[in-house]
């Protein structure tokens, strides 16, 4: 019995380290890789805090390519084993469904408990490190944080337009200065450059080339054009929270933390269903893998097909409504519809409930 729980389970290990690589290099090419590249090629970044970025990114995606990982796996095993009708040579050696399968489902307990170590230990904290070396590079690299060929609203007082960004230089950059009484002041200049000053927590704006609209001392409600060769505009960014003013969002608060945050405001007199649901919510994806494991393992033995195509095809089509489900009942949870425990563990429940019911009717047979 032993080469058999060995063989099943080494032939599930595989399938899931393959699936984990590809899923989270998929997400990681989509989300985070071409964004670094730009930084980096683009807009001057260190590439080593670019590195660091990637690693602290990596824990947050692993919360969902894991329970994926192991919803494949799953079916890719039991479908080849079944289409290979190895699993009716093992019945008809006396060996039971319920022993093949237990120790795959003790794994996936195993694995849900790891889960959910990494969503709210290391997720968290990763999630919450990546924004503090996003606001170093951008004080550090402030053309990091701007966007070409959009208004960028983000600076007080000011609406910045660029045309095109290379690495630090800017070009075809438009400034508009709304004003209380009067007409918006308007500055235009063919090139520029960001000067940081960290130590202040200001930066320069140093535009070449261009006009700006100057107030009439005799009258400030109109402006004349003034024509200059070098112009130098600082940058208040107060706005922007850097790292040493940052504070935690909730998907950066671990569970003790969120409940702490609960029963303080809860002796306020004020409920935060938002603290609740993202507790249950942590909760709820780490027990995803245990979910996906008792259905994928009969919905694979009824299928019965060894084709890999069919058994991601079945991984993408479970996967998507059980993600969908879930991402629905937390918009519930946090309107207040339903009470955060119910909405955010009613998915588990009832794709568990309908794994269950298969693999009881699989045992029987």
């Amino acid at each position: 019995m032993r080469i058999i729980r060995n063989y099943v389970l080494e032939e599930v290990w595989n399938h899931f380290l393959v699936a984990l690589l590809v899923l989270t290099f998929i997400l990681l090419v989509g989300n985070v890789f071409s964004k670094m590249f730009d930084l980096v090629l683009n807009r001057g970044v260190d590439v080593l805090r670019m590195m660091e970025l990637f690693l602290h990114s990596t824990p947050f995606l692993f919360v969902f390519t894991i329970p994926m990982a192991a919803l494949v796996a799953i079916l890719l095993t039991f479908g080849r084993l079944s289409a290979d009708h190895e699993i009716i040579a093992l019945r008809a050696s006396g060996v039971s469904i319920k022993r093949i399968i237990r120790p795959v489902i003790l794994v996936s307990v195993v694995l849900s408990l790891f889960t959910l170590y990494l969503n709210d230990q290391v997720a968290s904290r990763s999630h919450y490190r990546v924004r503090e070396i996003s606001s170093d590079i951008g004080l550090k690299a402030p053309a990091a944080i701007l966007e070409e060929g959009v208004f960028i609203k983000s600076f007080k007082d000011i609406i910045l337009f660029i045309h095109r960004i290379e690495g630090n230089k800017l070009y075809q950059i438009r400034i508009y200065q709304p004003q209380e009484d009067g007409p918006t002041r308007t500055v235009i200049a063919e090139k520029g450059e960001l000067i940081p000053i960290p130590e202040q927590n200001l930066i320069k704006l140093k535009l070449i080339n261009g006009t700006s609209d100057e107030p009439d001392p005799k009258n400030p409600g109109r402006f004349y054009k003034l024509k200059f060769g070098t112009y130098y505009l600082p940058l208040d960014i107060s706005r922007f929270k850097f790292k040493a003013n940052l504070s935690k969002k909730r998907k950066e608060l671990t569970i003790n933390e969120l409940w702490t945050h609960f029963q303080k405001l809860k002796r306020e007199g004020f409920v935060d269903n938002y603290l609740l649901t993202e507790i249950h919510r942590k909760v709820a994806m780490s027990l995803s893998v245990l979910v996906l494991t008792l259905i994928a393992i009969p919905l694979a033995m009824k299928t019965g097909r060894s084709e890999k195509s069919i058994g991601f095809a079945l991984a993408l089509i479970v996967g998507t409504f059980y993600w969908a489900f879930l991402i629905g009942m937390s918009s519930l949870s946090k309107m207040g519809t339903l009470p955060p425990w119910a909405a955010m563990h009613l998915p588990n429940f009832v794709i568990g409930l309908v794994g269950v019911g298969l693999l009881w009717r699989l045992l029987r047979t």
